[in-house]
């Protein structure tokens, strides 16, 4: 990541970088070598996107009441809802209503959700 960070901003200099990330950590910095909270401790992501795909409230929030903790701020945070990611089938009023994560995520000053 940060070979790729420094050489992206090399190129373009002021280039915003990202990464759509696995959601549970620690779990994938293990099993998919994916240690996105200390790239982002490094400066090496300017925002993040977990990829939170889960058809389960209560799942949900507590993956990005996590991830905020994970991000201490340092970050923008934007979690991902895979409302048709394999194996997950959300309803309409899952995705546009009442989820659990949006009064967690405005709390947290995520009022882009």
């Amino acid at each position: 990541m940060a070979a790729v960070s420094r050489a992206a901003r090399k190129i373009r200099p002021g280039l915003k970088i990202s990464a759509a990330v696995f959601g549970s950590y620690p779990g994938c910095r293990n099993s998919v070598a994916q240690d996105w909270p200390e790239w982002i401790k490094a400066g090496h992501l300017d925002f993040v996107c977990p990829m939170d795909y889960t058809a389960k409230d209560g799942e949900f929030a507590a993956l990005v009441r996590s991830q905020i903790k994970l991000v201490a701020g340092r970050v923008p945070l934007y979690p991902g809802i895979g409302a048709t990611a394999t194996g997950i089938a959300m309803k309409a009023d899952q995705v546009f209503g009442a989820d659990a994560c949006r009064p967690i995520a405005r709390r947290a000053g995520l009022h882009d959700l």
